[in-house]
């Protein structure tokens, strides 16, 4: 039971359950259980009645499933639009999600913030399988291509490398 005048230290909460393995979240739910009498879930949702979103996200990690690429998009918007600093969380997340899930969305924020320099270190640096996979994912959350956001977001020499980068990939990934 949380009482109104306690001070919640939100993320202590989330770096202890992103950063704890998954064969030891059961342990550790049931030496909660075991000491307070509650279920350590029920604590959260208390804790965090304010923040849905990031419940939704914490409760979703303390069943043992890996948050998807959709779920880390929508606690980064709420984050957001609340003013919150979640930089912490950004990188507990960084290491449950599949690297490429969480390139996909580096990549859009460095082309939609028309940030051409980290663009650049993230889109000519990846191997060409990599980039494959990132054009796989990448319409799935934002509803567009990674070519028609390049063509979108960049002009000149940026468009042609970034473009030249993409469609090379195919060919590697073809010739082997």
């Amino acid at each position: 039971m949380i009482d109104a005048d306690q001070h919640i230290d939100y993320e202590t909460i989330v770096r202890v359950i992103t950063t704890v393995a998954e064969r030891d979240m059961m342990m550790m739910k049931e030496e909660y259980r075991k000491k307070s009498g509650r279920a350590l879930e029920n604590d959260i949702s208390e804790a965090f009645v304010d923040r849905q979103d990031c419940l939704q996200l914490i409760l979703t990690i303390l069943n043992g499933d890996i948050p998807s690429l959709y779920q880390y998009e929508r606690i980064r918007n709420w984050a957001t639009q609340n003013g919150d600093d979640y930089y912490f969380l950004d990188l507990a997340l960084r290491h449950l999600l599949p690297r490429e899930y969480y390139l996909t969305t580096v990549i859009n924020k460095y082309l939609s913030k028309n940030d051409l320099t980290h663009a650049t270190d993230v889109i000519c640096l990846l191997h060409s399988s990599a980039i494959q996979q990132i054009k796989g994912i990448y319409p799935s959350p934002f509803g567009r291509e990674l070519e028609d956001d390049i063509e979108t977001f960049t002009f000149g020499d940026h468009r042609k490398v970034y473009m030249f980068c993409v469609v090379l990939s195919c060919y590697i990934t073809l010739m082997y």
